[in-house]
């Protein structure tokens, strides 16, 4: 996948103007395998229109393929999204004998901080749309969020779930309070406390816990252990009166392929022996994950336990295309392990496009592309506590810092990072600001 990032930026006193020209997928085939034939067949296709030029579809359409006939729309999504790119409206239709019709609308509004205050969801009837749930946002101050749901029967608003959640200097602590349904009652009680530990800001440790009979009771713990600043081990407890260990999870990293090695262990009476599965990752040069190769214990095999292979995806990168195939147990011919699915992903350039906003920083996150650190320079100094989470290109954190009132620079080490691109995140009660980083 090819990504252009950061071409040029202007500083102004009070905002930020910069350039990005980004990929955006374009289409999206699936193929089943068949084994018999020793062939792929296109089972489904999904095509994205971006009808604003931006980087969010505005039409999502899927088609299927039929054997003698070829691909025919099945179903699609008409989306809408307001000038700052976010979505307002996104109705789903399915095709009947060659007619759209209606099957879901959801509409969004958003605050001037571009967090969202209501999510609308409308069944067709005839040519119009019918309320079915409406939720609503408050965000009451820095640390507490109300969620409300309208109850059209009595036409009020009934409060669902408040979330609290309040930082210190090793983490954070999130209370969430619901209705009591059982009670018939509508009014809030404390229902779980979440809370998170970390540790040179890495996510350390996390326990769960729930409210009965008027105090906290211990429901689940989650402990993480590093080693350089890499994932080195997870383990999962739960609470019998003490904590006991239900689940291990071992990360070995080697110089060659496979570079990342997951290996999950099963856990009893504070033992740890028992395999489970384990994952094998290998990577191309460049960063990118090459094959993901999973395998499960077997302890019924005629010759003795042994791993036993279970699946694995294979990734290839071309200009502007993405494939991954698929390997897996087929049940149906016997357990045989063997080709099941391809996806291939194609991408265009989108247009080129400039953004403003007001910023804490001062200075765009640089230097961008980096080898190694990320330097950020405030304005002012920050006057709040500022959550600064970093997000791997799937979605998953992989780094949380609580930057402190007063501070007015910080640095980001990313020398222990494979090469990608990665999102920065600063949270504060006034909205989010997010980057994209290059590491190569």
């Amino acid at each position: 996948m090819k990504n252009l990032f950061l071409i040029f930026f202007t500083l102004f006193v009070n905002s930020i103007i910069y350039t990005q020209t980004v990929t955006r997928i374009s289409k999206v085939e699936n193929y089943a395998y068949l084994t018999a034939e020793m062939r792929w067949e296109l089972d489904d296709e999904e095509t994205y229109t971006y009808g604003n030029e931006g980087t969010k579809e505005t039409l999502l359409l899927n088609r299927v393929f039929e054997t003698g006939t070829g691909l025919i729309d099945d179903f699609r999504f008409l989306k809408d999204y307001n000038s700052q790119n976010l979505k307002i409206e996104d109705i789903e239709q399915f095709n009947d004998e060659g007619n759209w019709m209606n099957d879901r609308k959801l509409s969004f509004t958003y605050d001037l901080n571009d967090r969202i205050l209501t999510r609308l969801s409308q069944s067709p009837n005839g040519n119009d749309w019918v309320n079915q749930d409406l939720e609503e946002y408050e965000y009451v101050d820095e640390t507490t969020t109300i969620f409300r749901d309208y109850n059209y029967e009595n036409n009020n608003w009934v409060i669902r779930e408040r979330i609290t959640t309040t930082t210190n200097s090793s983490g954070w602590i999130e209370v969430i309070e619901k209705i009591d349904f059982f009670s018939m009652s509508t009014n809030l009680v404390l229902f779980e406390r979440n809370e998170t530990i970390l540790s040179n800001g890495l996510i350390d440790e996390q326990i769960n816990q729930i409210w009965d009979n008027g105090s906290w009771l211990n429901e689940s713990r989650y402990k993480a252990y590093y080693n350089n600043g890499l994932l080195e081990k997870e383990e999962v407890f739960d609470w019998n009166g003490a904590w006991n260990i239900t689940t291990r999870i071992n990360y070995t990293r080697n110089n060659t392929n496979p570079k990342l090695t997951k290996l999950v262990l099963n856990c009893q009476n504070n033992m740890c022996d028992e395999n489970v599965q384990q994952t094998l990752l290998s990577y191309y040069p460049d960063g990118k994950i090459e094959k993901s190769f999973t395998q499960i214990w077997d302890d019924g095999l005629e010759n003795g336990p042994d791993w036993v292979d279970w699946s694995e995806s294979a990734y290839v990168y071309e200009t502007n295309k993405e494939t991954i195939t698929k390997k897996a147990v087929d049940f149906f011919t016997g357990g045989i392990f063997g080709l099941s699915t391809q996806t291939i992903k194609y991408f265009e350039e989108g247009a080129t496009f400039s953004v403003t906003f007001n910023s804490l920083i001062s200075s765009l996150p640089h230097p961008n592309p980096t080898k190694d650190i990320i330097n950020l320079k405030f304005k002012n100094p920050i006057n709040q506590n500022t959550t600064l989470e970093i997000y791997s290109i799937k979605g998953q954190l992989i780094h949380t810092t609580i930057l402190k009132p007063g501070q007015i620079s910080h640095i980001i080490q990313l020398n222990d990072r494979n090469n990608g691109i990665y999102t920065l995140k600063l949270r504060t009660i006034k909205g989010n600001e997010v980057y994209k980083i290059i590491k190569n």
